[in-house]
């Protein structure tokens, strides 16, 4: 027999998913500090969350936006 558990729901994921990346864009470094502070996540695990969190970044830096994407696209 399965039961369901309901946990409050957090200000962050009341959010949009729009609204939540744009929070996790503008407070990166927070968020990264916050992953390496906290004793609950294994060393380990820490180093390769900032680790992927950091090349998403890289790579997201490099792109083009949507915009930019439909002009081009329409272009050819």
């Amino acid at each position: 027999m399965s039961h369901e558990v309901s946990y409050p729901i957090t200000p962050f994921e009341k959010l949009s998913m729009e609204e939540q990346i744009e929070y996790i864009e503008t407070h990166l470094e927070e968020v990264i500090a916050g992953i390496r502070d906290d004793p609950m996540i294994p060393r380990w695990d820490k180093e390769y969350l900032v680790d992927l969190t950091r090349r998403a970044r890289s790579e997201f830096e490099g792109g083009i936006d949507w915009e930019e994407f439909a002009k081009e696209f329409m272009k050819d």
